[in-house]
């Protein structure tokens, strides 16, 4: 399955860039990298709490994503290509309550950073392991990241958890 959300138009204020620049911390901490024992973990509001190893995400995560990127840093990347998977897919499984108001999301970093969105934007969140048909850079977030492209990329958590 193959989703477009590419606009093909810079933001005001954005440079447009070939290349996938590194903005943000570089490192996770020591469990993003080992894939034994990490997990994906969806809890809080939600009747079915999920835990995934890394094996069973990407067993899920073949859908492809191209949208456009722009970082509040003033660079834009077009037409990229992500796989993973629509986070929906794994709130069907998960059933969040009705008094859900916000998704947050936890990073493996070492100070464990986080962003959240509100519940309304689901539907636009993404997981991806893979950018342009190679799996994300550590730099870039693998093992797994968020990918909101309606929001400037730092919503788009390295690392998550």
């Amino acid at each position: 399955m193959r989703s477009d959300v590419s606009t093909g138009r810079l933001h005001a204020g954005q440079i447009e860039t070939r290349r996938f620049p590194v903005v943000g911390e570089r490192q996770p901490s020591p469990e993003a990298r080992d894939l034994g024992s990490w997990r994906l973990e969806v809890g809080g509001l939600v009747d079915e709490p999920l835990a995934l190893g890394y094996d069973e995400l990407l067993a899920r995560a073949d859908h492809e994503l191209v949208a456009d990127i722009h970082c509040v840093t003033s660079w834009s990347r077009l037409g990229m290509t992500f796989t993973g998977l629509p986070l929906s897919h794994l709130l069907r499984q998960a059933v969040p309550g009705v008094d859900a108001a916000f998704i947050r999301f936890e990073a493996y970093s070492p100070r464990r950073h986080d962003t959240s969105v509100a519940v309304d934007l689901l539907d636009e969140v993404w997981l991806v392991h893979s950018v342009d048909g190679e799996p994300l850079t550590v730099e870039h977030g693998w093992p797994l990241r968020t990918l909101l492209p309606s929001r400037y990329f730092y919503k788009s958590l390295k690392w998550v958890c």
